[in-house]
């Protein structure tokens, strides 16, 4: 066997690979990790258990097949248990000591496993198949029969006929019978959502949550609509019906431009860009992500590659502008030429950072291509890929489908040409606009106000964010994974919930809107899910939070007014504001970034592609981006200037505490869920209330007015208390708290007796009335001393009943105001 010393130009996958030899005498010697997993038999030999890197990508979702393993081998009636990628889907082989049931194992995986991670077949073998040098014989493992699964049951409606047939199309099958178990025949998740994209295009409505729900035919007609297909509406939808004077103002375009309308988003993010453009600071809705390619590399094929790839969509050489009638659009001209950079950077390394500032420029929206690309050579064999775009064109999932295309081109590859993003446009025209704003009015009716962390400034100009992030642990994320099945809801409507309580407790409210990002990707546009273009959107998520309601209602509530907005979610979120009739309704935002990312293919000339750093941000003030994985990430990006990092990760940390309360119990009312570690715990409850004075001595004074005696007799001519306009010295004030006491006293105030004072109002908040103090130090003032009573316990009383803090308004919390500890 021969073996190198190390990887080429990778030291972190050497020193990975290549690790210290225990037993060796010389030093520096080294044993490589070869990945194979074994363990020594009682005999002396090795026997070979499988490998430690078996990670297969299914849908595009990377999956730990030893982790599907480890579950199923923990039930009670498994011995052993190996599960392989098999016709793109998952297959579990089980070695049973008992009686064992493929349903039962599968439910099984399902309480502690993602769905795209469940086995689709459960085979239960007496011995797994094995080669002569004891690893597993994969190819000689049987394929799993789903057609034995399937029952008799025959549809007894055209209906039920019509489902099974689209349910049979997806999983593969010649037939399924109607009361069969979807998720029993190999159905999963996405296969889910394949079914619901194919019966829309037949005509036919239901959710993925009803596939879920109700698993078969028969009960998935229970719950079918039926509808108008995408395509004959499509066919008599005007995508832009211009007026003469738009058409007269876009006659001077070049031969061959297109005008296309803008999505909701767009049209969003084109008002940002013309507010900001003015402006000499960073433009925020510029994307950047960097790659690492690791091998030979032709930079002129590559280039070749990019500028067929910009050819091939007419949506990334579009342009966008507003109208003299205030309309936006999107202009795409017939051809366009890519901005291409290449650079060799061998000798001067360092200018790497530089040059990324460079790329981020702001991008002029009237002026395509709103994309550009910089190709930096490292070294032989090692080059970095920039690319640079403005996301009025790209949202996150289209990203890998773009780089998957460009070095499939790239090899000489030409990919099958999706439907063009302006099918997608013609969907949007086809919707019942009238219908959708009614469902988000009657959604936010009632709302009394916007939801705002931070203070309102129109004038303020644009920042890059700063970033906190934290990750959870495998096992809190696997916890949080398994709670959220339980009760039936996804990870994002979890966190949703969690930020919505916490929202409320650092605004005081218990009513609150904050935004979130959906996909856009409508079930009823075949192939959506493989376009390349802008179809996010960002929609309101109102959070009612009831103290005494249990953490799974308030989950099941959200869930389900979430859900009945889904088909409305197309709408613009400057429509849905108007609806709601009270302005911009929030400044935090939530982005769930989860998307299946483009399968590689195997075999290519095409170099190692990584990614090294991606960039982006929103104009929002505060706004959590959420990506599930293995172990959950949650970043926090804020604005520097109106959020103190320490006061950001508290906030986290709270996030956090929450998402753990609400899996730990369930059933604890909303109100009793804790935000504070235990730290901050024993602060609030033990040092903050750790308020005990010593009693005073001759030469030490215990109480506020024996201080206040003091000064006034130390220094009677210093200033005690200014507005600005007037000022009053420690003799003065002292005088007139006097006089103001005798009259009180006259008038029957003492001790154990409360005193209301009518203040006059503060009109200017930033300049204090003296006469405030004068009333509230001579009420304060002990007074008149009942016998046996020692000056220091009487000068401390309070009436009974009396609030020993200060009197808040929680309508004007401040922004960086930490979370409000729950005791």
């Amino acid at each position: 066997m021969q073996l190198a010393r190390g990887y080429l130009g990778r030291p972190a996958l050497t020193a990975e690979r290549f690790v210290a030899d225990p037993y060796a005498v010389e030093p520096g010697a080294r044993m490589y990790r070869t990945g194979d997993l074994a363990r020594w038999t009682r005999d002396g030999e090795l026997e070979y258990l499988g490998r430690a890197d078996d990670q297969v990508k299914l849908r595009g979702f990377r999956i730990e097949l030893g982790e599907t393993e480890s579950v199923l081998a923990a039930h009670e009636s498994v011995t052993h248990a190996t599960v392989v990628l098999r016709d793109d889907r998952l297959v579990a082989y089980v070695v049973a000591g008992g009686p064992v049931d493929s349903a039962q194992l599968r439910a099984h995986a399902a309480q502690s496993l993602p769905d795209h991670m469940v086995p689709a077949a459960v085979v239960t073998l007496d011995v797994l198949p094995l080669t002569p040098n004891g690893k597993l014989d994969r190819r000689a493992l049987p394929a799993p029969d789903f057609a034995a699964e399937v029952t008799d049951t025959r549809p007894r409606t055209p209906l039920e006929e019509t489902l099974c047939g689209l349910v049979a199309d997806v999983l593969g099958l010649e037939r399924v019978g109607v009361e069969d178990d979807f998720f029993s025949l190999g159905g999963d998740s996405i296969v889910a959502m394949q079914l619901v994209a194919r019966a829309r295009a037949a005509g036919l409505t239901f959710s993925p949550r009803d596939v879920f729900r109700h698993k078969s035919a028969a009960g998935l007609a229970a719950v079918t609509a039926t509808t108008v297909t995408a395509a004959d509406r499509d066919d008599d939808v005007i995508l832009l019906d211009l007026t003469d004077d738009e058409r007269a103002e876009l006659a001077a375009l070049p031969a061959g431009s297109e005008v296309l309308p803008v999505s909701p988003l767009q049209a969003g993010l084109l008002f940002h860009a013309a507010l900001d453009s003015g402006d000499d600071g960073p433009d925020v809705y510029t994307v950047q992500v960097s790659y690492d390619l690791e091998g030979p590399l032709d930079a002129d094929r590559l280039h070749t590659a990019a500028q067929s790839v910009l050819d091939a969509h007419e949506n990334l050489r579009s342009g966008f502008r507003h109208l003299s009638s205030g309309r936006p659009v999107a202009v795409v001209p017939r051809t366009a030429v890519l901005p291409w950079r290449q650079l060799d950077l061998t000798e001067d390394p360092q200018d790497w950072e530089r040059l990324l500032v460079q790329e981020r420029r702001r991008f002029d929206p009237e002026r395509p291509p709103l994309l550009r690309l910089l190709l930096a050579r490292l070294g032989p064999d090692r080059h970095r890929l920039v690319l640079s775009h403005q996301h009025l064109l790209l949202d996150g999932w289209s990203l890998p489908l773009l780089t998957a295309e460009l070095w499939a081109r790239y090899e000489g590859r030409t990919p099958a040409a999706p439907a063009p993003y302006r099918a997608h446009l013609r969907l949007l025209a086809a919707q019942d606009q009238a219908v959708s704003t009614a469902a988000w009015a009657e959604a936010l009716g009632g709302l009394a106000e916007p939801t705002r962390l931070a203070p309102v400034d129109p004038d303020r100009a644009a920042v890059v964010p700063s970033t906190h992030t934290v990750e959870l642990d495998p096992d809190r994320t696997a916890e949080l994974e398994a709670f959220a099945r339980r009760q039936g809801v996804t990870v994002n409507t979890l966190v949703q919930a969690a930020w919505g309580v916490l929202l409320g407790r650092l605004t005081g409210r218990d009513d609150v809107v904050f935004g979130a990002t959906v996909a856009g990707r409508s079930p009823e546009l075949p192939g959506a899910d493989a376009m390349i273009g802008l179809f996010i959107n960002t929609v309101p998520v109102r959070v009612r939070v009831h103290p005494q309601e249990s953490t799974a209602a308030l989950l099941d509530r959200l869930q389900d007014e979430q859900s009945r907005l889904i088909a409305h979610q197309h709408l613009g979120l400057a429509d849905i504001q108007r609806a709601a009739g009270l302005g911009e309704l929030f400044d935090t935002l939530v982005v769930f970034e989860s998307y299946p990312v483009a399968d590689d293919e195997e075999g290519g000339d095409g170099p190692r592609v990584t990614v090294r750093d991606h960039e982006d941000s929103t104009h929002y003030p505060f706004a959590w981006a959420v990506e599930p994985a293995e172990r959950l990430r949650l970043t926090a990006e804020f604005r520097p200037d109106l959020f103190r990092p320490a006061v950001v990760r508290r906030i986290t940390d709270a996030l956090t505490a929450l998402l753990t309360g609400m899996a730990a119990d369930p059933d604890r009312p909303v109100g009793r869920l804790d935000l504070l570690a235990p730290a901050e715990r024993h602060t609030v409850l033990e040092t903050w209330n750790d308020t005990a004075l010593p009693a005073p001595t001759a030469d030490r004074l215990g109480t506020v007015p024996e201080l206040f005696v003091a000064q006034a007799a130390a220094d009677p001519g210093a200033v005690a208390v200014t507005d600005g306009r007037t000022t009053w010295t420690f003799a003065e004030l002292d005088a007139r708290t006097n006089q103001l006491a005798r009259v009180l006293a006259g008038h029957g105030a003492g001790p154990e007796r409360i005193v209301a004072l009518a203040l006059p109002p503060q009109r200017r908040p930033h300049r204090r009335d003296p006469r405030r103090d004068e009333g509230g130090r001579r009420v304060s003032a002990p007074g008149p001393r009942p016998p046996g009573v020692p000056p220091h316990r009487h000068a401390r009383r309070r009436p009974p009943g009396a609030d020993p803090g200060h009197g808040r308004d929680r309508r004007h919390a401040a922004p960086n105001q930490p979370p409000r500890p729950t005791t």
